[in-house]
């Protein structure tokens, strides 16, 4: 496991309360959480934070993963579990811990939403070592269950009419109509990218059309020329965070019909 090096980003390493908030607003440095999750055994392997003017730089929006080191080498067909801290020092998001998942295969990180795994959310009006630890047991205690989870998402079985309207509310979480208007097919977004996920899973559904919504894809249009276009992914940090969970939620309605058919 390759832990990241944080001392690049400035968001994460503030120290001091930016100018402006509310007399009520507690400045709790990133960098403390992520040494009480260390403490719980947790490294930092994936960080980013939003691009800011000038006047937000050092405060702006960043998103750390974590990752337990168990000693196991990994294959590619391994999920791993993690945890997702999300921080922002500008006053307009708390601290957030969310369970996360990181596929290695397509080395892609996935984020279970509060419906399976509720957000643990930690207001800057006080702090308490005891709210991250809190939030780290309760992964650690469903885990087990996030893993079922993705079990029974394996198992169940999708027609292609099934992946198509799994793939039009996944389409309405990301775009409005005049951008579904761009998209020249959206069975592209269905098009496995390698073999393992060729099989009609809501499991292979769900990976196909989120690694494309968040990593973005190339396609060629079609046209005259049949150029190469670009279908952008997701650099927002809480545009990713809201798009994962609503295509893990809706993943969770698919079994839940499946179900009761």
């Amino acid at each position: 496991m390759q832990i990241i090096q944080l001392e690049k980003f400035q968001s994460i390493n503030a120290n001091y309360q930016r100018d402006g908030l509310s007399e009520k607003y507690c400045f709790v440095p990133t960098t403390r959480v992520i040494n009480t999750l260390v403490e719980h055994g947790w490294q930092p392997v994936k960080a980013n934070e939003v691009r800011a003017r000038k006047h937000k730089i050092g405060f702006q929006k960043h998103l750390i993963r974590f990752r337990q080191d168990d000693g196991r080498q990994y294959q590619k067909d391994d999920i791993i579990p993690e945890i997702v801290l999300f921080n922002s020092h500008d006053g307009s998001a708390s601290f957030q811990i969310s369970a996360g998942l990181f596929r290695m295969i397509c080395a892609n990180g996935l984020v279970v939403a509060d419906s399976t795994f509720k957000t643990h959310r930690i207001k800057h009006l006080g702090y308490r070592e005891e709210d991250v630890s809190l939030a780290i047991e309760n992964v650690i205690k469903n885990t087990p269950r996030i893993m079922n989870k993705v079990e029974q998402f394996k198992e169940i079985s999708l027609s292609k009419d099934e992946q198509m309207i799994y793939l039009d509310s996944a389409l309405l979480v990301k775009y409005n109509e005049e951008q579904l208007k761009s998209i020249p097919s959206k069975e592209l977004f269905l098009k496995p990218l390698r073999q393992e996920d060729a099989a009609l899973t809501l499991w292979n559904t769900y990976n196909s059309i989120q690694e494309k919504f968040i990593n973005g894809f190339s396609f060629r249009d079609g046209n005259r020329y049949n150029k190469i276009r670009k279908n952008r992914g997701i650099s927002n940090i809480s545009e990713n965070v809201r798009i994962n969970k609503a295509l893990w939620q809706l993943a969770e309605k698919m079994a839940e019909i499946k179900a009761a058919a």
